[in-house]
């Protein structure tokens, strides 16, 4: 969310409405993304034998004229949102009726229950003055309005405020109690003609407010009412430049790492290099390596303690970078699958060649090269117990696990194999190719990659590679594990977290073409594949990532009116 700037006139107009709506005007201009004015009535904010009320008598205004400023100011297009403070219930119900943008509530009103009755039905913002109230008040205020879109704004005003009374400390209490269910903003009280006036508000930015209160004057040297904390539009203007420029260093891009910083990680990161030349049999050790940087581009430093004292497979020649593919990885399939398809039920069993299409999956994997244990992972769920048979008949080792927790289903098997690789194919994806699945494997050796995908394969064809201590990552820090049927988000909407890389391809799949079965048209057209190749070859297996391009290509489909898959924004722990 963007920081919000709001210029805050309270008496600053003097008691002149001329004033109200020439500063409200002039902070508009200066770019404030909102004007709040404060709206009383003498009879509701005090009583008469109070020694101010004269003053605050002359301070205000009438219903009458108050509906001439907002009006104006609602007429100029470069005025963006009006918020009022209210001090009693005539003025809350005037400001809920002239369609303002929000309400602030002065601490001094957070136990008027006439007020918070008021506000419980008020759906716009509301801002709750935190100075000079306790936490069991806010407490018993938020409860009272059952209000999702409050704002707890942090300062209070003592003409002006010291320094050291800013106290963000209080304002970090508050976030720590009151949670992320609600935002926070910083009521600027501080001298207008002291330089903590800007960086006081910069530094509430870096705990966390989405809301800076400023206080504006026309003249500081009049120094008329409220001048003590206010400074002037053209100073207001500069202020929120400022912030407008701090805030892309606090929010950047969208992104962990921007442009920039992808070229310098590139230029700057060390690879483990080899010192001497290593044989065959030789066991790696600390000493036969060291971090250098090295002109290879697109390969990643290994974690070097998941292969110290591992035996090399082949000869490494010194000056090289070490490499998962200089080792023997342990390579687990992991092949996911239910009959409470939402899309397409019991497709699973569905017959397709001469088998049915869990089976066909089955016997594709095990044509896999390299690969040294295959998992069939499904749910306890009664409807899967003939999915279970069909894993016993093919001599595939089953786990039956959680429904919707589809990580869980394939880490605990994985636990007690520990393999260094895990491989994971969906019922979904039956014609895989054992050829492009070497390609998208030694891709993965040869860069270090935590996952590689093949998204580049026509749909269906395709699988993904996970170095295991990325799936254990996931395991332990994702937010909603039940959101692991889409397994693909949680790397591709974290990709800052992991090294990740496409694998390229032998034949390009250019018009987008799917095999995926998600349908019962997706399902008629991989079975016309397999027939027109066993009319062919007399054989529903053998064919290769060719053989499916070319069909697909001879027969292609209109994917016009085929729905997205589910997009689920799949969380990992910040902190």
């Amino acid at each position: 969310m963007s920081i919000e700037v709001i210029a805050e006139i309270a008496n600053a107009h003097q008691g002149n409405h001329k004033n109200a709506l020439e500063l409200g005007l002039a902070a508009a201009k200066a770019n404030a993304h909102a004007i709040k004015y404060q709206i009383y009535f003498p009879h509701e904010f005090l009583s008469k034998s109070h020694h101010r009320y004269n003053h605050f008598k002359k301070q205000s205004f009438s219903k009458k004229i108050w509906g001439h400023i907002f009006k104006t100011l609602k007429n100029r297009k470069y005025v963006k949102k009006i918020y009022a403070d209210v001090f009693g219930v005539d003025a809350l119900k005037f400001a809920i009726k002239s369609n303002l943008d929000g309400i602030k509530i002065h601490s001094s009103d957070l136990s008027n229950i006439k007020i918070l009755k008021q506000l419980k039905k008020y759906k716009k913002k509301i801002f709750i003055s935190c100075g000079g109230s306790n936490l069991i008040e806010l407490k018993n205020t938020i409860k009272f309005l059952e209000n999702k879109n409050i704002i707890l704004m942090h300062g209070f005003q003592s003409y002006p405020t010291s320094i050291k009374d800013v106290n963000f400390q209080k304002l970090k209490i508050l976030m720590n109690y009151f949670g992320r269910k609600f935002d926070y903003g910083y009521q600027d009280h501080t001298s207008g003609s002291s330089k903590f006036n800007f960086y006081l508000p910069l530094i509430s930015m870096g705990i966390g407010v989405n809301y800076i209160e400023k206080h504006v004057t026309l003249n500081r040297k009049k120094k008329g009412v409220d001048y003590f904390s206010s400074i002037e539009p053209r100073k207001l203007k500069q202020f929120i430049d400022v912030v407008r420029n701090s805030e892309l260093a606090l929010i950047g891009g969208q992104d962990w790492f921007s442009k920039n910083e992808i070229k310098y990680r590139e230029e700057v990161k060390k690879n483990w290099i080899v010192k001497k030349n290593l044989k065959k049999k030789d066991k790696l050790k600390l000493n036969d390596v060291e971090m250098l940087r090295h002109p290879e581009k697109g390969t990643y430093p290994l974690n070097f303690n998941k292969y110290n004292n591992r035996e090399i497979i082949f000869p490494i020649k010194k000056g090289s970078i070490i490499k998962k593919k200089y080792f023997k990885n342990k390579v687990c399939v992991t092949i996911v699958a239910r009959s409470n398809s939402k899309r397409l039920k019991n497709k699973a069993s569905l017959k397709i060649g001469n088998s049915c299409v869990l089976e066909h999956l089955f016997k594709k994997v095990k044509m896999l090269n390299n690969v040294d244990k295959i998992i069939f992972c499904t749910t306890k769920d009664k409807s899967d117990d003939a999915l279970v048979k069909l894993a016993k008949k093919n001599n595939i080792q089953y786990f039956r696990g959680s429904t919707l927790n589809v990580l869980d289903r394939i880490m605990q098997p994985l636990k007690k194999i520990k393999p260094d690789i895990v491989v994971r194919i969906t019922g979904d994806d039956i014609l895989i190719d054992n050829e492009h699945f070497q390609l998208s494997l030694n891709y993965f050796l040869d860069k270090n990659f935590d996952y590689v995908d093949h998204k580049k394969l026509i749909g269906g064809t395709e699988t993904e590679i996970f170095d295991f201590d990325t799936l254990k990552f996931i395991y332990e820090n994702a937010i909603n594990l039940n959101d692991t049927e889409y397994l693909t988000n949680y790397i591709k909407d974290n990709a800052s977290f992991f090294n990740i890389g496409s694998s390229p391809v032998r034949t390009a799949n250019l018009n987008r073409s799917s095999m995926t079965i998600d349908t019962k048209e997706d399902y008629e057209y991989v079975k016309k594949f397999l027939e027109k190749y066993y009319e062919i070859n007399k054989n529903y297996y053998n064919y290769t990532y060719k053989d499916i391009f070319k069909f697909c290509k001879n027969f292609p489909r209109d994917f016009k009116n085929k729905k997205n898959k589910l997009k689920i924004k799949s969380m990992l722990k910040k902190n």
